[in-house]
């Protein structure tokens, strides 16, 4: 029988449909559920122990988790096993939790194989956990998945990891073989859902070029190297027949002599205008919005300044317009440039606001909405790869239909020099019901770290907190009801579609 997602709790629902991994977001969706009738709290403790395989050195949560089902009795045998070793190993393992963070936050497969190798003596079952993520993490697929197989639990994250490395290794039909065994055990898994169908469907192959004229526009100030970098990606790739327009912001660096220099190289398909003062962000992106050739195209990208773009970037979205072509704009996964394995973007969606919202507290004011930030709850094991709507997705690399791009109007010069200028246009276009679409299908790599990674200046961090405001205020409560309804709706239709397309 098909998971029911049509009769969940409206808070659980748009919990789950935003993504299902990442231990604080499977914690707060398990609360959730045990908040729920009765037939719901099996699935509250199954999350509860999910996030436990997230995190599997926090024995407190295993402790928390088996007292709930000493009432209940409901959690499988095997399960309730690991979990119990857990909390006899709590000295043990809690002096090891900071080396797990360090690993994770290093993304560092030596320190986490060094760990794992540390717990094997006394508990085999969480130092396979780990051997699977650190093989993996340094790209030795097959002995990840040897990890993974002789952990011999059925537990999600790990079958998950398996299927990933049999994709990885050449098996497409283990691959998914298991990803379906993996959602047919634990069907509330979106994520899963997401990758299973676009490795049936072959959506992860494709790749199709934008037909019609595409602009790429770029703007960039005293980043002279990252940008030479950026075109010299950009000049290799795929979008041979694309029109690049760069505007150098009131560069004071040797930004003109390389923009120059890619105007002798690329000749006529290559335009260049300099501005003898930086506008910021959002007044750059009008200003190239106003030109002839942006509006005369069909397709127009914005790119940074600092990214390294793979050969068939411009193909890749141009097979998600084709996957969703009623959006109004499609963007990629965005990693670290140095350690990829650090996803700074994903899909972006829109949640309720937590109690302890930061921003709530500082400005005494209800925070209307909250963006989701699941993807930075762990490394990349390809669980973000997949195509699907969402209610943003990054300017790093984002693509639109120019006709909507103009629709919406321009970027909000009030969001002034950077920040939110972009998620705030986004959400213009989901009210108007041109859903943004994601796809992980494409990995951009980029040279400046963002979210949770990035060590702002207390000068950014209050322009970026000061945007924040603004973006609530701007959006005001009606709207943020109305974007909520829309982007929950969207993702609904979109499991419910997939799910039947998999006879699930």
């Amino acid at each position: 029988m098909p998971f029911q997602w049509n009769t969940l709790p409206t808070p659980l629902l748009e919990a789950l449909m935003t993504g299902s991994t990442g231990k604080a977001h499977l914690a707060r969706s398990a609360l959730l559920a045990l908040g729920a009738p009765q037939p719901l709290v099996d699935l509250g403790l199954t999350l509860l122990a999910e996030a436990w395989t997230h995190d599997p050195l926090d024995a407190n949560l295993a402790t928390q988790t088996l007292s709930l089902d000493a009432k209940l009795h409901l959690l499988p045998a095997p399960i309730k096993a690991l979990l119990k070793q857990a909390s006899k190993s709590q000295g043990k393992l809690r002096s090891l939790q900071p080396a797990l963070a360090h690993a994770r936050d290093e993304v560092s497969a030596s320190e986490m194989l060094t760990l794992a190798s540390q717990i094997e003596p006394f508990f085999p079952a969480v130092a396979h956990m780990l051997q699977a993520e650190g093989h993996f993490l340094a790209g030795r697929f097959e002995q990840a998945g040897e990890a993974c197989r002789a952990l011999d639990v059925p537990l999600p994250r790990i079958m998950n990891l398996e299927a990933e490395c049999a994709l990885r290794t050449g098996d497409r039909e283990r691959a998914i073989t298991r990803y379906r065994e993996s959602l047919l055990a634990s069907p509330w898994q979106v994520n899963t859902l997401m990758r299973l169908y676009d490795l049936v469907m072959q959506r992860d192959q494709t790749i199709s070029m934008p037909k019609g004229e595409t602009v790429v526009l770029l703007y960039s100030w005293n980043k002279a190297d990252d940008l030479d970098k950026t075109l010299a990606s950009l000049a290799a790739s795929d979008a041979k027949e694309a029109c690049i327009i760069t505007l150098d912001n009131g560069s004071t660096d040797a930004t003109p002599q390389v923009v120059d220099a890619w105007a002798n190289r690329l000749g006529k398909r290559f335009s260049k205008i300099r501005l003898p003062s930086n506008i910021g962000a959002p007044a750059a992106r009008n200003w190239l919005m106003t030109l002839p050739e942006v509006r005369n195209s069909r397709w127009t990208v914005y790119l940074d300044d600092d990214v390294e773009l793979v050969p068939d970037w411009l193909g890749r979205l141009g097979a998600a317009t084709e996957a969703y072509p009623a959006a109004g704009v499609w963007g990629c996964k965005v990693v670290d440039i140095a350690r990829p394995a650090i996803i700074q973007n994903a899909d972006l969606h829109l949640r309720e606001p937590y109690d302890d919202s930061t921003l709530a507290h500082i400005s005494n004011q209800p925070t209307l909405f909250e963006v989701t930030d699941l993807h930075h709850e762990g490394p990349d094991l390809g669980q973000f790869d997949y195509i699907r709507p969402c209610a943003s997705v990054t300017g790093c690399c984002h693509m639109f239909s120019t006709a909507k791009l103009l629709q919406a109007g321009e970027f909000d010069i009030r969001f002034s020099p950077t920040q939110l200028d972009d998620l705030e246009h986004d959400l213009r276009l989901l009210l108007a019901g041109h859903i943004p679409v994601y796809t992980g299908h494409l990995t951009v790599r980029h040279a400046r770290l963002s979210g949770t990674k990035c060590a702002m200046s207390s000068a950014a961090s209050g322009n970026a907190f000061g945007n924040q405001l603004k973006l609530q205020y701007k959006i005001g409560p009606d709207n943020a009801k109305a974007m909520r309804k829309i982007a929950a709706q969207a993702l609904l239709d979109d499991v419910l579609t997939k799910q039947e397309a998999l006879s699930l």
